[in-house]
């Protein structure tokens, strides 16, 4: 009876040491909380970019300006984009000025879907808007973050 009740054990806490011992070399760990405070942002609207920074690191994305919000609310996300234009339809890959609705892709750390931001005031003020957005807006960081998983 010993015997069997400490196999039992063995084979329940080897297998849990296991799991919580084992890490792949070169891992790095990013912090994805959209409550995070943000303690800077910048933009480059001619290339689209834009760039926001906290005490975590610094977290750069691309902006696109489109005709429509698709239906989307602040900090919807969308996997596959698209904008047609002059009748024709047109897989988004950032850097469009089609319209004045803001979608935002965070690149690095990760790469995230496509998440409408805002309307701007200009299709070239999309990367401002994304910027601008993802340091203020709970809705945005959590639409970015929350599609990096999917």
């Amino acid at each position: 009876m010993k015997r069997i009740i400490m196999m039992l054990i063995m084979m329940i806490t080897i297998p849990t040491y296991a799991t919580t011992m084992c890490a792949a070399n070169d891992t790095v760990a990013v912090v994805l909380d959209p409550s995070l405070s943000i303690s800077s942002q910048s933009s480059n609207n001619s290339n689209s970019t834009w760039s926001v920074w906290n005490t975590n690191g610094t977290y750069y994305g691309i902006a696109a300006g489109l005709s429509s919000q698709k239906g989307y609310s602040m900090g919807g996300c969308k996997s596959r984009l698209t904008d047609t234009i002059n009748g024709e339809t047109k897989l988004i890959t950032g850097g469009e000025q089609n319209g004045i609705y803001c979608w935002c892709r965070l690149t690095h750390p990760v790469s995230s879907f496509w998440c409408y931001s805002n309307v701007g005031a200009s299709p070239s003020a999309c990367a401002n808007i994304c910027a601008i957005n993802f340091k203020n807006q709970y809705n945005v960081r959590k639409g970015l973050f929350g599609s990096v998983a999917q």
